[in-house]
């Protein structure tokens, strides 16, 4: 059976590293988003009415070419996370609609947020 001192070692011990722990996976976390220049684009879609438009494509492109895609959702609201920081095209579309696109930079931990008005194109 273990002593009174014996079961203090072993719980102090394994408060001690939950506690390590604790510390080191929001550094660690905080080390790998500041590294990569984490950030995102994210945007909200209407019409020239100023009404919401949900299934709406963005196709958000960086300068390597490398593409991401995102639908608007039933409030008009698309978002591209966890992407590096730099300068991206993005293009949104939707049948009966003009394609809209802009430039955006998209700098480290402060994500980029559009307002986007989508113009009645040729049906």
């Amino acid at each position: 059976m273990a002593t009174l001192a014996d079961r203090l070692v072993v719980r102090t011990s394994v408060l001690l590293a939950l506690a390590t722990l604790a510390a080191a996976v929001p550094a660690a976390a905080r080390s790998t988003s500041e590294g990569q220049g984490a950030t995102a684009i994210s945007g909200v879609v209407v019409d020239s009415a100023g009404g919401v438009v949900p299934g709406a494509t963005a196709l958000v492109t960086n300068t390597a070419g490398a593409k991401f895609e995102a639908v608007t959702n039933h409030e008009g609201i698309f978002n591209v996370p966890a992407i590096t920081a730099g300068t991206y095209v993005v293009e949104v579309s939707l049948g009966g609609f003009k394609t809209y696109r802009t430039e955006v930079r998209a700098q480290p931990g402060l994500p980029a947020a559009l307002n986007i008005t989508l113009e009645v194109g040729a049906l």
